[in-house]
């Protein structure tokens, strides 16, 4: 999903939403989208597009992007630089989550997919939780999937859904949350 927009010091923005065609995704570019900033989506991307566009936000644009596609986020890239000469905005909604598999036990799955009840505090913990720790967490997580030693320190088990990719988003989440915490004027 691509956006641009005009600001009120009429200044031109440009912003990328991946996942911009539906939920959350599509929220931001219809917020983007109100608030002066131009942006596109996918084929139900055409969908979602139209449907902002009859809710009066024509300055919605259009281009497929496969997030997983090398090939493709370069013609993306290509296609901002060239219509747009710029990128302000990259709203990495878009997820690859690998294999799909059918949760016949949702205990199990939770089990699973949400193990390291240390983990889950510190990282729930956002009065204590700070950007280095992050990094510390981020650079252990990396030296134990190297060793082999994800499980036995409490990260996230492989299975229903890659440790790594379950791993960054929990430290994606955790980072929007300080973020949120340090400039909570903005928030509100």
């Amino acid at each position: 999903m691509e956006v641009k927009a005009s600001t009120l010091s009429g200044n031109s923005k440009v912003a990328v939403v991946t996942g911009g065609n539906k939920g959350i995704g599509l929220e931001i570019c219809r917020q983007l989208a109100s608030n002066g900033v131009t942006r596109g989506t996918r084929e139900r991307g055409v969908e979602a597009v139209n449907a902002l566009k009859t809710q009066g936000l024509s300055n919605v644009v259009f281009h497929q992007l496969e997030v997983g596609d090398r090939s493709s986020a370069a013609r993306l890239a290509g296609f901002i630089r060239q219509k747009f000469g710029k990128l302000d905005i990259l709203v990495n909604n878009a997820g690859i989550v690998g294999t799909v598999t059918e949760v016949s036990d949702p205990e199990s799955f939770q089990r699973k997919f949400l193990s390291g009840e240390d983990l889950k505090q510190e990282l729930n913990s956002i009065e204590n939780l700070t950007k280095e720790r992050l990094d510390d967490l981020s650079e252990l997580f990396l030296k134990d999937f190297r060793n082999g030693q994800l499980e036995p320190h409490g990260w996230p088990a492989e299975g229903v859904s890659p440790a790594a990719y379950t791993v960054s988003k929990a430290l994606a989440n955790a980072y929007s949350r300080i973020i949120a915490k340090e400039h909570a004027t903005l928030c509100r």
